[in-house]
């Protein structure tokens, strides 16, 4: 059924594409001419008729296929109840009956077509259908893998142009491949200096339709796909790389035609045989169309990669700029003599096609240079990578889950690593290989997978660091991973101050669930709804802070912000009266999880210890920004009166109130 289900949406987008390509050429021609060439012209009404049926059809065909992919049986095609669900209430229903009314729009009018052409005219008829047949492809997008993404509208637009600029470009072709081989034959009537002009008009609208297409095809690639692993290791990602191949053979195709036989025809010399040579060269455009069409079809109905799980990084090896640039000054001058080979490359083979004339000489520079370039550029940037290099953690990226890695960790790992991680415990001077220091900030250049496969089979060519598949089951390993990254981002909290620096977000803040007999939730429900002032106070000594709190309350929740406060110490000594009467959440149970995770981004450059429970501060505050990121910090013992006037509290809300999302709300799972 798979296939069958890819073969209709094959019929469907390629009637569609050549309708509208076919409409564009036809506009190109131009109205008038000779006797044969208005005939040629209702020819192709005539096939845009078939192909309006095709289109019809093959779209009455579709909801059956979608019930079998919905019930996952086949006889679900034949199902009315099952049918009758996937037409009226889903958006893939709604969408098709949108798209099959404009088709019947489309076919009744390529019917009467001589009808409309006397009444509104030959050129106006051309762009309504063309106008038509758009709308029809474009509304389509709304039950694509674009629909259910957010926001909406970037994923809508790119597929829109995207099948807008491949109609206009792909779909024209066999209108041209018709009308080259028209002029073949002997006594046709039609005007060689008309094809001539149709076909430098088309290539010109073509080269900016595929400018269209690359862009478009850039950003919906961007939105499918988030990460390289996911482009080399899953089903949309080999399907994704098949499409930019034989996009690339189309590309190679249409500028043999353009740049060695148009750009060399003088004006009104189109003759039988360079129409033959051309018409052969564009069917095989089209032969290759069809093909990139077919893999479009199936990578429509292919999960997104962003959505799939890499389960093997084929590679040992991957390019990361991040974990690289800054190891040292010959790696950054390696890699700005690449990009100046390439672009040298772009600009002396543009130089040589446009100076020189020839296309093989800026051909062979072009690429020897872009090859120097990649060559020379590329190797530094390279680090070593893992079959589980680009594998996504299962485990969301929660207190209760750092903690249970940080548990693990001291007990199993605190005897090589040290407690506070830096490589100096106790059986590290015994190691062939020192322990890392995961401290430094090169722990944060290594993917989660890397360290899920080090874990798995152990680390260095004499396994110093064992494999640890035995004893802990996947969750565990995931939560240590929470644990290390959070450890290691602690690193980076210690450039929190006590005031935002505006519009720079760059430390996203682990989510946690809290509970109290008035208030329950998770921190990310908040997000992008929301600024959050976590409070972390003990009791009684911070009884007068969360007095102030509650005086001002309504000054800082006045700027779209909600305070939660955690008890580090004395939560049982808590009054039940501060509890209730308190304007915003009081968490006191279930509240070391938390602690523990959040105790991570109190260091300071002065103070960048182990975190052991006695070294917790009596009372620290945070604001996370709406979007989820942690934007300042107050430790009264570390900046007495920072934050004790309330007016200063609430203009950092403000200010956060008006920045726009810098950076997308943090992952649940890290990556």
């Amino acid at each position: 059924m798979d296939n069958l289900s890819y073969a209709l949406n094959w019929f469907h987008a390629g009637a569609s594409l050549i309708i509208l390509g076919s409409m564009i050429v036809l506009l190109l021609l131009g109205e008038g001419g000779t006797k044969s060439t208005k005939n040629w012209c209702l020819q192709c009404l005539r096939v845009g008729l078939y192909l309006s049926v095709v289109v019809l059809v093959a779209g009455v065909l579709l909801p059956s296929f979608q019930a079998v992919f919905l019930e996952e049986r086949i006889d679900a095609a034949f199902d009315l109840k099952v049918l009758k669900i996937v037409i009226f209430s889903t958006r893939f229903g709604t969408v098709w009956m949108v798209q099959e009314s404009i088709a019947l729009i489309v076919l009744i009018s390529f019917a009467l077509h001589p009808f409309l052409i006397k009444r509104f005219g030959y050129q106006r008829f051309l762009a309504f259908m063309a106008v038509t047949t758009l709308v029809m492809l474009s509304a389509g997008t709304f039950k694509s893998h674009a629909a259910a993404l957010e926001p909406i509208w970037p994923g809508l637009l790119g597929n829109s142009l995207h099948l807008v600029a491949a109609g206009i470009w792909a779909g024209g072709l066999p209108a041209i491949f018709f009308l080259l081989r028209s002029a073949r034959r002997n006594g046709s009537g039609m005007d060689p200096a008309v094809i001539e002009q149709t076909l430098r008009r088309f290539s010109t609208l073509a080269m900016i339709m595929v400018v269209v297409v690359l862009l478009s095809g850039i950003l919906i690639g961007s939105l499918q796909v988030s990460r390289w692993g996911e482009l080399f290791s899953t089903p949309y990602g080999y399907f994704l790389l098949m499409k930019l191949i034989f996009f690339a053979m189309m590309l190679l195709t249409a500028a043999i035609i353009r740049w060695r036989y148009l750009s060399n025809l003088e004006l009104g010399q189109l003759s039988s045989v360079s129409s033959l040579v051309i018409s052969k060269w564009v069917a095989l455009e089209i032969s290759i169309g069809l093909t990139l069409l077919a893999v479009a079809s199936v990578l429509k109905e292919t999960t997104p990669a962003a959505h799939e799980e890499v389960v093997i990084w084929p590679f040992n090896f991957r390019f990361s700029i991040e974990a690289t640039w800054d190891e040292s000054s010959a790696i950054q001058t390696q890699v700005i003599i690449g990009l100046c080979l390439l672009a040298s490359a772009i600009v002396l083979a543009t130089l040589l096609f446009y100076k020189v004339r020839s296309i093989k000489l800026a051909a062979f520079v072009g690429v020897i240079l872009s090859v120097a370039g990649l060559v020379v550029g590329l190797p530094p940037l390279s680090v070593e990578a893992y079959p589980d290099t680009y594998r996504n953690s299962t485990v969301p990226y929660l207190a209760v889950s750092i903690e249970n890695g940080e548990a693990l960790f001291r007990e199993h790992c605190v005897v090589c690593h040290g407690e506070g991680g830096r490589g100096d415990g106790i059986l590290a001077k015994t190691l062939s290989t020192p322990p890392a220091n995961l401290t430094e900030p090169h722990t944060a250049l290594h993917t989660v997978g890397d360290m899920y496969w080090w874990l798995t089979h152990g680390m260095g060519d004499d396994k110093a660091m064992p494999s640890f598949a035995a004893k802990f089951d996947e969750d565990e390993m995931w939560d240590i991973i929470n644990y290390l990254r959070a450890f290691s981002e602690g690193f980076s909290g210690r450039l929190l101050m006590p005031t935002i620096a505006p519009e720079l977000p760059f430390l996203g803040a682990p989510d946690f669930y809290y509970s109290t007999s008035r208030h329950s939730g998770n921190l990310k429900d908040l997000r992008e709804v929301k600024a959050i002032l976590l409070v972390f106070f003990s009791w009684p000594e911070s009884r007068d802070r969360l007095k102030v709190l509650k005086r001002s309350y309504d000054l800082i929740a006045g700027n779209d912000a909600q305070v939660i406060a955690i008890a580090m110490r004395g939560a049982q000594a808590v009054p039940e009266g501060v509890i209730n009467q308190s304007p915003f959440p009081i968490v006191t149970e279930e509240t070391y999880p938390i602690i523990r995770t959040f105790a991570q981004y109190r260091r300071t450059f002065e103070n960048s210890g182990d975190l052991d429970d006695k070294d917790l501060p009596m009372h620290m505050e945070f604001t996370l920004d709406r979007f989820g990121y942690l934007r300042s910090r107050w430790i009264p013992e570390q900046s007495p009166g920072a934050w004790d006037a309330p007016f200063f509290l609430a203009q950092q809300f403000a200010e956060l109130a008006e920045e726009d999302g810098v950076l997308p709300p943090p992952d649940e799972h890290i990556h």
